[in-house]
């Protein structure tokens, strides 16, 4: 895992797999996010998500006791080809994040960061 720093709010790079909501979708969709911030986060999946789109889901983050809920909004979509697959990426901004889910979202980046 390595650090972005070129942002507000400094990402780091990770392999999370999640499941999540969307006001359309009765059932969770896979995917997985490949950078995280406490604001914010690149989503990967193999369809694309239409910006302004809300999503809901939560976060296992390594070394972390307890899930973090999250509920973002799709802020940008685009085609990558990643280990000879076709994927999008989704920038995702954090629209609602409850306190105890945003220190764990600080706590498990400090902590990333700190090596």
């Amino acid at each position: 895992m390595g650090v972005l720093n070129f942002r507000k709010y400094a990402r780091v790079e990770v392999d999370i797999p999640i499941k999540f909501f969307t006001q359309k979708a009765d059932t969770p969709l896979g995917a997985y996010l490949s950078n995280l911030s406490e604001e914010g986060a690149s989503l990967m999946c193999p369809f694309s998500i239409p910006a302004a789109t809300l999503l809901e889901f939560d976060v296992k983050l390594p070394k972390i006791s307890e899930p973090a809920h999250i509920r973002a909004e799709v802020l940008w979509s685009r085609p990558v080809r990643e280990d000879g697959q076709d994927y999008f990426m989704h920038g995702l901004v954090f629209s609602r994040v409850g306190i105890e889910d945003r220190e764990r979202l600080h706590e498990f980046i400090s902590h990333t960061m700190s090596y």
